[in-house]
């Protein structure tokens, strides 16, 4: 059975928020694979052995206790590079909303990302998602809305957008994808909140997200 490896949590995005919308997505078995609730602290082991995961899920910034001074971040040099090699040797990355939050432009993570967090309103507003023709999976179109975070993001030109939010402050790119290497990669930006994860579109695009990383 295929793999999914979660690094999910931070101080701001409790790892259970995303964990609504990933246990909807087991118990409905919408996918065909066993996911694993990971510790950021072993990431360095799951990209060193021969048996590593068929995707990565990140869902946490890179910072290790953003509640505290100087704790560093979990993202060192070392990991970067073999984060880097993981996908271009046919490992998927699926980076989701907080995974955007404080990488450095520079690294090779934001670089396969192709786009970083920038910032948003102070206030949760309502925020509209419209899916477009670029979708990479073979689904119907998604329009729906959350009162959420409306994340603003600077992206690579090269980025292949199938999303846009739309809110009172204006349209930000909200889903996007490529390849990297042999392997892929995927963004998707909402949401912030437990009961934004439990939304059924957004269930619905993890899962296709999820799907299209393993091939299936």
């Amino acid at each position: 059975m295929k793999k999914i490896y979660v690094f999910a949590g931070d101080y701001y995005h409790p790892k259970e928020n995303v964990w609504a919308a990933l246990n909807k997505i087991t118990a409905g078995a919408l996918i065909d694979a066993e996911i694993a609730d990971c510790p950021i602290e072993n990431i360095e082991n799951a990209l060193e052995y021969d048996n590593k995961p068929d995707v990565i899920v990140m869902v946490r910034e890179n910072r290790i206790d953003a509640g505290k001074e100087d704790t560093g971040n979990w993202l060192t040099d070392v990991i970067d590079d073999k984060l880097k090699h993981y996908v271009e040797g046919g490992g998927a990355l699926l980076v989701i909303h907080a995974a955007l939050a404080s990488y450095a432009p520079d690294t090779e993570y934001t670089q396969m990302v192709k786009g970083h967090f920038v910032h948003h309103p102070n206030e949760h507003c309502a925020v509209r998602y419209i899916s477009n023709e670029n979708m990479p999976f073979n689904e119907e179109a998604f329009d729906f809305e959350l009162m959420d975070e409306h994340y603003f993001v600077t992206l690579l030109d090269d980025a292949n957008v199938f999303m846009h939010s739309h809110s009172e402050h204006g349209v930000q790119p909200a889903a996007w994808s490529h390849n990297y290497g042999q392997g892929k990669v995927l963004i998707l930006v909402p949401t912030h909140n437990k009961k934004g994860y439990e939304h059924p579109e957004v269930v619905r695009l993890i899962a296709s997200g999820i799907k299209w990383c393993l091939n299936t």
